[in-house]
């Protein structure tokens, strides 16, 4: 929405003007602690101030009103214009709200250092604070459950007219997301680079709003009394509409800002991790200090890819002691003990009885497996062993889990550094972390952040923050344990079971005794409850499938699960997720592929044994192998494609309905709606590739930017499209649809032949039509029809055809 549309008159019901409002002081600002409640409804962040004038005019009761008093002789330039924009959503919907006069003092406080010498900032921490006072206020004058029919119908007036101000400030920041030139034509061109996150910046203060006045009206209405725009913008990561798409990108924008400049690594805050955390949790990320391992600047090297501290090369690699100043010497288990369970098939564990390591077969009795990072420093192998003070301590901690034996198995100490006993111990890993008593998770980040006395929010937080979170291998340890427990401060911890020393809603009593009842009752409401789903995926799935004892592990809830994980060693990945598949893959056809290329010749095998292969993933934009007849698979399972949300986000919402082929020994069979172009096209075209749909005159555009960033061989033609889908009517429906949902189709090219008819040709399984895949493209469709003459390949109706994808 513009700030043309900003002054038109509001055609839902705004708060009525107050002849004598009041003007909001320090005094209107809550005092308290505001930690625990910042947990709870998410809490703004800091907003650059463009400049544009508040004070000197009167108090308006809507958004119209504030900024058509402030146009005359105000606007002198595109970045005037903007100013005035930010105002009427800051200042202006913060009055209207609140129904009081809001001074610039109140809010706005001067910054130095990174942002600049004396840079003026609307204070996150102010205007929450502003907000919790009005949201007492409110809470208390609530009608009761006996108040006459009157007072409770002007109560929830009230609602929709704070909640019809939300939807106008959510519906003017979508139309600032807007891409198109004419859209963004009323934002400044000259804004700053500091403030390329100022939309998001605005939606980290309006989210709390929402999420407050969704609780203090809750009950007084129909649980869906929230506008849907905002419900939908601000609800649940699975949302897929353009709004939500927008508005998470420009929160995340912002996040990643101020987490970075807060030091936190850059590794963890790209938006294919934030993208699928819940909007709860999104809110509180950017308050939460970084953990630092040694020094501030240590994640200066690190980038959106990778982090200096979680990539290990085994060849360099030396085990840690549990402090600096420690010196002890390396202990080992007898090798010989080790090396003969293995041959024996049975899994071996150790006892630390204080002195030496002696080595049992796990069926001896109850054992602890322990799940951790490399990157912390208790990886090893059983020849070289680990520093004494790093096995006491571990083996402190099994005793406190199991004080009768004590015995624990751990990879640096239980696995061979090579040969055929170490490939022996892989296979075991599963059953490794099955059979065990209990499965503890040893991670420094966890140990030095996450409290029993802390919120469940902070500590789902932390956890998906850590680096045993984001490695391949812990998913299985985290996935097949019995109980899952996580060092924290105060020791292990079930975290199936956790629960905190007093709940959220109590600590805040206590430390905000002034919004109590509030707090109480908003913690024990359902409205709290979801925004904690899927903070940590696999926690989350634990929990689903300890109430479904039948529920089994489909490959799409696998992908979700993967996405965004490492291995220090990618050619482990299939390795490290064969066994948590149903049915399971044979570890030993992956095991027994040899040299020269692991990971491409054990994903071939992983997925030939998988068979059933989702057609989504051959649209998605992703790298892949370079192996003949598989130049379609995927080269890795844990690389999402924010183009189209996120692989969970589709399992989760469209996986039962998404088409899937056959991976075979020559590729994937699966059928396709296939368009045949008229002439063959060698990508990358000058002006990316135009389609002319004939019967509408409809054109379409394949955007060569995928195709120059993708390995085509430059002799390549384009021959033939592939769509999973297929909508009745004309070829411009099916890109239409294409278009409108954001997807990807794949580009292929295919043998040569002469026109549409070959295609019926090929409607049976037997007879596939053979199709080297060249790349995914996605399609757009073009406003301005091109100028006459232009190359422009003829496209028909769609042909469901049997293809072996090459």
């Amino acid at each position: 929405m513009s700030r043309k549309e900003l002054t038109a008159a509001s055609t839902t019901p705004e708060a009525p003007s107050l002849p004598s409002p009041h003007t909001s002081s320090e005094e209107d600002l809550y005092d308290g602690d505001i930690t625990q409640v910042q947990g709870l409804l998410g809490s703004p962040v800091d907003i650059p101030w463009l400049g544009a004038p508040h004070d000197g005019y009167p108090f308006c009761a809507s958004l119209s009103s504030y900024t058509q008093t402030r146009l005359c002789g105000a606007i002198h330039s595109s970045r005037d214009d903007a100013a005035l924009w930010e105002s009427s959503l800051t200042f202006g919907l913060l009055e209207a709200i609140t129904k009081s006069q809001i001074p610039e003092s109140l809010l706005l406080v001067s910054v130095s250092g990174e942002r600049g010498n004396g840079e003026r900032i609307l204070s996150g921490e102010r205007i929450f604070r502003l907000l919790l006072a009005w949201g007492k206020t409110v809470y208390h004058s609530r009608p009761g459950p006996d108040a006459d029919p009157g007072s409770k119908d002007a109560w929830s007036e009230t609602g929709k007219q704070v909640a019809a101000l939300l939807e106008r400030a959510v519906n003017a920041l979508s139309e600032a997301l807007d891409t198109s030139p004419e859209a963004r034509r009323h934002m400044a061109a000259d804004w700053r680079p500091v403030d390329d996150n100022l939309p998001g910046a605005l939606m980290f203060m309006i989210a709390p709003m929402v999420h407050l006045t969704q609780f203090l009206w809750h009950g007084f209405l129909e649980i869906n009394w929230m506008p849907n725009s905002i419900y939908e913008g601000l609800g649940s990561r699975s949302t897929c509409n353009y709004l939500a798409i927008t508005m998470r990108v420009a929160m995340l924008t912002t996040c990643r800002l101020t987490m970075c400049r807060a030091g936190w690594c850059p590794y963890f805050v790209p938006d294919q991790r934030l993208y699928t955390l819940p909007t709860l949790c999104l809110l509180n990320l950017p308050h939460l200090p970084s953990y630092i391992r040694s020094s501030p600047d240590e994640h200066n090297k690190c980038t959106a890819s990778s982090c200096t501290f979680y990539t290990v090369d085994t060849a360099t690699y030396i085990p840690h002691h549990t402090t600096s100043s420690c010196s002890c010497e390396y202990i080992k288990p007898p090798l010989e003990d080790v090396l003969q369970l293995l041959l024996e098939g049975k899994v071996p564990v150790v006892v630390y009885d204080g002195t030496e390591l002696r080595v049992q077969p796990s069926t001896e009795g109850p054992y602890v497996a322990i799940s951790h990072v490399w990157a912390d420093g208790m990886g090893s192998t059983t020849e070289a062993g680990l520093p004494r003070c790093v096995v006491e301590r571990t083996a402190g901690l099994v005793r406190s889990l199991l004080p009768g034996t004590g015995a624990f198995w751990i990879d640096s100490l239980c696995v061979p550094g090579g040969g055929e006993l170490r490939k022996r111990a892989i296979k075991l890993m599963a059953s490794t972390y099955q059979d065990a008593e209990k499965v503890l998770v040893i991670d420094a980040s966890i140990r030095a952040t996450c409290s029993r006395s802390q919120s469940e929010l902070e500590t789902l937080i932390r956890i998906a923050a850590s680096a045993w979170n984001k490695r391949v291998w812990t998913l299985q340890e985290g996935l097949l344990a019995r109980e899952l427990w996580f060092e924290f401060i105060e020791g292990p911890v079930n975290i199936d079971r956790r629960q905190p020393t007093s709940s959220a809603g109590d600590d805040c009593k206590e430390s905000c005794s002034i919004l109590g009842d509030m707090v109480s009752d908003y913690t024990s409401s359902e409205l709290f409850r979801r925004h904690h789903d899927d903070v940590v995926p696999l926690i989350d799935f634990r929990i689903r499938r300890s109430r479904d004892t039948d529920a089994t592990l489909e490959f799409w809830t696998l992908m979700g699960l993967l996405e965004g994980r490492t291995t220090s060693r990618p050619e482990d990945e299939t390795l490290a997720i064969s066994s948590l598949l149903t049915p399971q893959i044979d570890l030993n056809a992956l095991l027994s592929v040899s040299e020269p290329d692991l990971l491409q010749e054990r994903m071939k095998a992983f997925l030939i044994q998988l068979r059933d292969f989702p057609l989504v993933f051959t649209v998605m934009h992703m790298p892949r192998l370079s192996l003949p007849l598989f130049s379609w698979a995927p080269r890795s399972l844990t690389t999402p494609d924010i183009a189209l949300g996120s692989v969970s986000t589709i399992g989760t919402i469209i996986s039962p309905l998404l088409p899937k082929g056959t991976c075979t020994e020559n590729g994937l069979l699966a059928q396709y709606y296939a368009i045949l172009l008229d002439k063959n096209i060698k990508p990358p075209p000058p002006d990316g590739l135009l389609l002319e749909e004939e019967p509408s005159r409809l054109f379409f555009r394949l955007n060569d930017d995928i195709w120059a960033s993708s390995a085509i061989p430059r002799r390549s033609f384009v021959k033939v499209l592939l769509f999973m889908n297929y909508t009745e009517g004309s070829a411009a429906g099916v890109l239409g649809k294409a278009t409108k949902l954001g997807s990807a189709v794949a580009g292929s090219i295919t043998s040569a032949f002469s026109d549409d008819s070959m295609l019926h040709a090929h409607t049976s399984e037997s007879l596939p039509l053979r199709v080297d895949f060249l790349c995914p493209v996605s399609i757009e469709l073009i406003a301005t029809p091109p100028p006459a003459g232009s190359a422009c390949p003829a496209v028909e109706k769609p042909h469901k055809v049997w293809v072996l994808l090459q």
